[in-house]
């Protein structure tokens, strides 16, 4: 029962990502411990809670959505392979905002304690995003 417990924290937190996107300020700590770590910052972000609001991010892209294709739990870990959809409506890494939707595959391991995450494993398909803004050409 705990695993599909996990589950539903797993989900809360993309629904909770898409909410902070939209301006709900706390949504994020509503399911992130205090003490949450995110194993796989990207560059100049902070592995805590803080780091994961990425304001560069979120000031670049809205309408966020995540779809969660698959998901499998065991004991207080839950991974799930995801799709995102959003749009590039501001600056990002000096791109201007092109109007485009962007939408790219990843893959989270969380870590569930007391129905908060406490950690996070990371892999978004960051190459199909480049490629998606232009950054990286298609043959790369």
């Amino acid at each position: 029962m705990l695993t599909e417990t996990n589950k539903a924290v797993a989900r809360n937190f993309y629904a909770a990502i898409t909410a902070y996107n939209e301006g709900d300020e706390q949504a994020l700590e509503r399911i992130l411990a205090p003490s949450f770590i995110n194993h796989r910052p990207l560059e100049g972000q902070t592995p805590d809670i803080e780091g994961l609001k990425l304001p560069a991010f979120h000031r670049a892209f809205s309408q966020i959505h995540v779809t969660i294709l698959d998901q499998v739990a065991e004991e207080d870990k839950v991974v799930d392979v995801t799709s995102w959809s959003l749009l590039h409506t501001g600056e990002f890494m000096g791109i201007p905002a092109s109007g485009k939707r962007i939408s790219y595959t990843e893959i989270n391991v969380l870590r569930v304690v007391d129905g908060m995450i406490v950690e996070r494993w990371g892999l978004p398909d960051e190459i199909n995003i480049l490629r998606q803004l232009g950054i990286v050409s298609p043959q790369e």
